[in-house]
């Protein structure tokens, strides 16, 4: 938690497939899952144009449909994939903003057959004069699709809408059926101008911090291997490690040591809430809480042992120093309080 509140970072980069990719999701997801017909419960309609995806090394964020009116809210994407099995626009609003996306150069995959039995639900679509069938029709009619013709994929202005006619739960139930997601999304990739590739792993950088995750189910080749000096957030013991292996179903958050300047003391990592106070001269003061009576730890880059580390005004004893790696290692009980610490050189 502590790392947590340090990830508003300036420098974020992931390494692994390819980024600007989004699944688009709707609040009525929630609605479609009481009788008479619920759609499915185990939500495959979105995992199974997700996952595909994510196993193959793409980090797939999704994308909240209400919120395409927002100023700026798609620009970070060029490719969206979009159905209405199990889920509907509350408004019709979000399909001209849709439509002004692939405009302006975006790609929409839309995985729909129209089998969904919501899709005859008295709504904005059927009624006050509208006579659609389904959400999709008054979609495409702004995306100037033509029924008269039947096909699969046009240019919307500068972007383009790719139509995979098929139920994406159906499609999350095979290897075929992931396979299909994995195509058509590379080729709206490509035809958005990005560079595809893939991945067996998730790797993000924020900062000193980096994210990382070897995938199961994923795509064959050596896992990702990380060399330097790192401390993994998982390992209570906040030991170095030179070596990471992202086998698949490894997990790891790991704080970059070569990011940390070894010229004067600098807080890293710890097991309590740690407020930096004051950093001069020989001296580094933090005001440190906790929840009562469970282990703390605390790791600071150290440029030489230190004289004294007091809490509260009492000295800590339960210290450790590696003059190789300049790291101190303070160890003490917690309390709720928010007590003084100071590190003396």
């Amino acid at each position: 938690m502590e790392a947590l509140n340090d990830m508003k970072q300036e420098r974020i980069e992931w390494d692994c497939g390819t980024t600007g990719v989004g699944v688009l999701v709707s609040d009525s997801l929630m609605f479609q899952r009481g009788d008479p017909t619920p759609s499915d419960p185990h939500l495959s309609q979105i995992y199974g144009l997700a996952m595909p995806l994510l196993k193959h090394g793409l980090p797939v964020t999704t994308v909240q449909l209400e919120n395409v009116a927002l100023p700026h809210f798609l620009e970070s994407y060029r490719v969206l994939l979009l159905t209405y099995q199990g889920m509907k626009p509350l408004t019709p609003e979000v399909h001209s903003q849709l439509a002004s996306w692939v405009k302006r150069g975006g790609i929409l995959v839309v995985c729909e057959d129209d089998s969904d039995p919501y899709n005859t639900v008295r709504e904005w679509w059927n009624s006050n004069g509208r006579h659609y069938r389904t959400p999709r029709e008054h979609l495409f009619e702004q995306l100037g699709f033509n029924p008269a013709v039947d096909r699969t994929n046009w240019q919307f202005g500068s972007g383009s809408v790719l139509w995979l006619r098929r139920n994406p739960s159906d499609l999350a139930k095979s290897e075929a059926g992931a396979a299909a997601v994995v195509a058509i999304v590379k080729q709206a990739a490509q035809k958005g101008g990005l560079s595809w590739h893939d991945s067996n792993y998730l790797l993000l950088r924020r900062g000193p911090y980096l994210i990382a995750a070897g995938l199961d189910e994923s795509i064959a080749g050596e896992p990702k291997e990380l060399h330097g000096r790192f401390i993994n957030l998982f390992d209570a013991q906040l030991r170095v490690q030179n070596d990471i292996r992202l086998a698949p179903g490894a997990r790891y958050f790991l704080r970059d040591l070569q990011t940390a300047s070894d010229a004067k003391p600098q807080f890293l990592a710890s097991a309590c809430r740690s407020s930096h106070i004051h950093n001069e001269g020989n001296s580094l003061s933090l005001a440190v809480e906790g929840v009562g009576h469970t282990p703390a730890v605390l790791l600071v880059q150290a440029p030489t042992a230190p004289r004294s580390v007091t809490l509260d005004g009492q000295v800590v004893t339960n210290t450790v120093y590696s003059s190789g790696d300049k790291l101190l290692w303070i160890r003490f009980d917690n309390d709720a309080r928010s007590r003084p610490m100071v590190i003396n050189y």
